[in-house]
């Protein structure tokens, strides 16, 4: 059957945190979607589990390859890609895109729910959240890939996510399409982040990795940001 839209995560040994999201997908309110795992031949419970809610297998990568490969196997006219590790309330989806369509955006990011984090975490996300506030409509707006939504028509116009960046693929995504005038904005909606990231690197190594990355992004360095995505912490590392 055809759904209006494509959930897709990209993984890699998520057994500690997917099943949280799952249950959040399988605890909509709304259902007219599918889940797409692309997972990056994960060594621990990530598939099983996903296969246990029915969710379709495809194999991944790096997050932008897993991203893209998810896209291509998608039936829905609006793909939503999220990260292992978010979690929502019952009715996010069902608000999220009914406000997409009405709004008649092409890409859109939600703010972070900073309300179970800690006092350093919602410091952080907060100023993450203004961010996104104080530029939505800008020429380079904020945003990222833990929860975006965004046309699949406009996604196959864009190629897709850039697959030679390790880091800022998210962020070079949504300034193609404003740059070819597609519509975005930031949904009044809220999820929660993880903190895990910043819990093992460390928040200045975080953010030192983001602003070398976005840099490089913004230069058109795309082979050579290894070193940010050392900084950043890559992908797959964080299992507690």
């Amino acid at each position: 059957m055809h759904k209006l839209v494509s959930v897709i995560i990209p993984t890699l040994n998520e057994e500690k945190f997917i099943e949280t999201l799952l249950t959040c997908l399988n605890n909509q309110t709304w259902q007219d979607f599918e889940i797409i795992v692309a997972d990056a031949r994960s060594q621990d419970k990530t598939r099983q589990l996903a296969q246990k809610v029915g969710a379709k297998i495809v194999e991944g990568a790096h997050q932008s390859f897993g991203r893209n490969n998810g896209a291509k196997h998608a039936k829905g006219d609006v793909l939503l890609f999220l990260d292992a590790d978010v979690s929502f309330d019952t009715n996010f989806l069902g608000n999220c895109y009914q406000s997409f369509v009405t709004n008649k955006l092409d890409v859109a990011c939600c703010y972070f729910d900073t309300y179970p984090l800690s006092f350093k975490m919602k410091m952080i996300y907060g100023l993450w959240n203004s961010s996104k506030y104080l530029r939505r409509k800008t020429k380079n707006p904020d945003g990222e890939s833990q929860c975006l939504w965004i046309k699949k028509s406009v996604f196959n116009d864009l190629s897709g996510f850039n697959e030679e960046l390790k880091i800022a693929e998210d962020i070079d995504l949504i300034h193609r399409a404003t740059e070819k005038e597609h519509e975005f904005d930031i949904l009044n909606y809220k999820f929660t982040p993880s903190d895990r990231r910043y819990k093992k690197v460390g928040i200045l190594r975080v953010f030192a990795g983001s602003v070398i990355g976005g840099i490089m992004q913004l230069l058109g360095i795309f082979n050579k940001n290894s070193f940010s995505q050392h900084m950043y912490g890559g992908w797959g590392k964080f299992d507690d």
